[in-house]
């Protein structure tokens, strides 16, 4: 029996803008998702994918930088939690539900850990996704997180670094 999983997988970066007219100057660049054919809702801006047991997809996502020079990004896969107000949480490890039977960080991993996007110029990311062998009944959530490596000028002083 071929049982269909779910597996919504929200590219939530709260600290970037979608648009190409970004209002925060720090950040620099924006990311998009390129929606592949098994995406649920074509109208959405993160995946929102229908994938079978046992299957592996590459995700991708198109990285802009808006700036004059070079930019170092870091690219993780993060698994949603439960904030501590009960809220989904897609930035850093929270409250994990007990009935979770996969991590998305255990299913999905970028096939660069740090890139660099040439100034004025787009590059795109690449996530494998490995879907259980198993059947489960539910959706697997969580994120692509972009963040821009801080400077070392912004590493030391006062220990309060920006991330966008």
């Amino acid at each position: 029996m071929k049982l269909r999983a779910l597996a919504a997988l929200l590219l939530l970066l709260p600290c970037m803008r979608f648009s190409a007219s970004a209002q925060d100057a720090h950040a620099g660049f924006t990311a998009t998702a390129v929606l592949p054919a098994n995406q649920l809702d074509a109208q959405a801006s993160h995946f929102d994918l229908q994938v079978h047991p046992g299957e592996e997809q590459v995700l991708r996502i198109q990285v802009t930088n808006s700036e004059a020079e070079d930019l170092p990004l870091k690219v993780e896969a993060i698994t949603a939690s439960t904030s501590r107000n009960g809220g989904l949480h897609f930035s850093s490890p929270g409250l994990y539900d007990t009935s979770m039977q996969y991590a998305f960080s255990e299913l999905a991993a970028p096939e660069d850990a740090a890139i660099t996007v040439p100034a004025l110029s787009t590059v795109e990311v690449a996530v494998r996704l490995k879907m259980p062998e198993e059947d489960f009944a539910g959706s697997i959530l969580g994120a692509i997180r972009i963040l821009r490596e801080p400077e070392e000028t912004e590493m030391a002083g006062t220990g309060i670094v920006n991330q966008y």
